[in-house]
């Protein structure tokens, strides 16, 4: 039983696998990593506004698009300045990818209160590029963002809800690099 002390936390889970892809279609993996990511302030910002339907910024109509608190979309960097609660964006980015909900890049799972994210980028794409950071950003307030922008589309009311760095590599051209995320929430 909860007490009326409980605090509700955020959290978030980040396990990312690069693998090498050969014309006959195995994969062999290269390497694996995961860590606990950092929950921006905006991350923050962004489900209170959610909760309360606050405006954002101050002073204008309660969201202008009803979807721009959804996480959106990945974005890949070569940054490696190490994360913070106040950053608002990738250090440098140089690949971003829209979720597919149709796909399964993101999911709700409603029984262990954690949103899922699953997203990919292929062989061929960013190829050639130093990948190190990674973070997850909502929607923003445009109706129809571009789903793959080149790197980096500067949407209104876009923000970083998390970030994380990593070992950073080359991506090769025959590479696939493979990002899992939870994110959720929890009682203490």
């Amino acid at each position: 039983m909860r007490d009326i002390s409980d605090t509700l936390s955020l959290y978030g889970n980040l396990s990312m696998r690069v693998y090498d892809e050969r014309p006959n279609g195995e994969k062999k993996l290269l390497f694996r990593f995961s860590k606990k990511n950092q929950i921006t302030d905006d991350g923050r910002l962004t489900v209170l506004q959610l909760l309360t339907q606050a405006p954002s910024p101050p002073g204008t109509t309660l969201q202008g698009n009803p979807v721009q608190g959804q996480i959106w979309s990945l974005s890949v960097g070569s940054g490696i300045i190490p994360p913070a609660a106040s950053q608002t964006g990738l250090v440098s980015p140089v690949w971003t990818g829209a979720l597919d909900i149709s796909l399964g890049e993101r999911a709700y799972n409603s029984g262990s209160f954690q949103v899922n994210v699953h997203k990919t980028v292929p062989v061929g794409d960013a190829d050639n590029l130093t990948f190190a950071e990674v973070g997850l950003f909502t929607r923003g307030s445009l109706a129809a963002p571009s789903p793959i922008t080149d790197p980096w589309e500067p949407i209104p009311g876009r923000k970083m809800y998390s970030r994380q760095i990593f070992p950073s590599f080359v991506k090769g051209v025959t590479m696939s690099v493979v990002f899992d995320w939870t994110l959720g929430l929890t009682v203490a």
